[in-house]
């Protein structure tokens, strides 16, 4: 039943709903909402007591299909999840967005804003930001600068909150790089991709560079000066054998 109501089948679904015990699952109506079979969700929410689950409103969200997250909202009571909220935002369903806050009280997250600021959805971001349920934070600026997304960030850097927000992520970001940068000195063990996650902007590649390059100058320096003390080492063990066999030479002679 799962399957048929999926695809469609209406009467497939009123056939084993009459002569089989079976049933179906969650998965019907979510289906049948999902691949918008309106009637098949009708006749399911109408005559069957599986219901769905709040996965799908988030699915439904996603996918920009304002009709049936109406419909879930008035028809069934399972609502949806805050992932609803950064589904259609991070897709740029501005209409779908403003449903959800307004008509089934999902707020205005920072998770939402981020979504669509490293997605490029101008307008949603900005919607969202006027009726933000949290303080600012730096992620969204982060997120949309990483993408080349100007004008979001010249929009979120307009106000105090996320003026603030930024550059205190940025300043525990640039302590954190030089930290992990003295301890790659020190260790050499620390991953690369680490450091790089915390490289605040600027090209300090070069330091890097620098340092590797003078760590490695050291690191021959004092591979060379092994090798030196154990060749004077073998020098030393092996002068005398070799001056008794010049000695006895010369006594044959």
């Amino acid at each position: 039943m799962d399957n048929a109501a999926s695809n469609g089948h209406l009467e497939v679904v009123k056939w084993l709903h009459e002569n089989r015990t079976e049933g179906c699952t969650t998965a019907a109506l979510e289906g049948a909402v999902i691949n918008s079979r309106a009637k098949v969700a009708r006749w399911l929410n109408e005559n069957r007591s599986e219901g769905c689950t709040t996965a799908t409103m988030d699915k439904a969200a996603g996918l920009g299909y304002l009709g049936a997250v109406k419909w879930l909202n008035e028809n069934r009571s399972e609502g949806c999840s805050p992932a609803a909220m950064v589904n259609a935002a991070s897709k740029g369903f501005l209409d779908v967005v403003m449903y959800l806050l307004s008509k089934v009280d999902q707020p205005a997250t920072n998770a939402a804003i981020s979504a669509a600021a490293e997605n490029g959805h101008l307008l949603v971001v900005k919607y969202l930001h006027e009726n933000r349920s949290e303080p600012c934070g730096a992620d969204a600026i982060i997120r949309a600068k990483e993408n080349g997304h100007c004008r979001i960030v010249q929009l979120l850097l307009e106000h105090e909150g996320c003026r603030l927000a930024f550059k205190k992520e940025t300043s525990i970001r640039m302590v954190v790089y030089r930290l992990l940068c003295m301890v790659l000195l020190v260790f050499r063990f620390i991953p690369q991709t680490l450091i790089e996650f915390f490289r605040p902007d600027g090209n300090h590649r070069d330091q890097i560079k620098s340092s590797e390059a003078q760590s490695g100058k050291q690191k021959c320096e004092m591979e060379a000066r092994i090798r030196a003390e154990e060749e004077a080492n073998i020098r030393m063990k092996e002068e005398p054998r070799l001056r008794a066999k010049v000695a006895a030479s010369i006594r044959e002679v």
